[in-house]
């Protein structure tokens, strides 16, 4: 997970990077790169509450 985090951030550095000194179409390709990264680890994150949530009522027997 930490490491899906470090890959976010360096892509929002490459993101800043790129508007310095690049043309806007790549400016736009780095920060859409940026923003599906970034939604991959919150859906990522709100899968595993859920997962994490059901599964522990199911051992704890109470049920869904």
């Amino acid at each position: 997970m930490y490491r899906l985090i470090a890959i976010v951030v360096s892509r929002l550095r490459a993101a800043a990077v790129a508007v310095a000194r690049s043309t806007w179409e790549q400016v736009k390709t780095t920060v859409a790169d940026a923003w599906r990264d970034l939604t991959v680890v919150i859906t990522m994150l709100i899968f595993a509450g859920v997962i994490g949530e059901v599964g522990s009522r199911i051992a704890f027997g109470e049920g869904w």
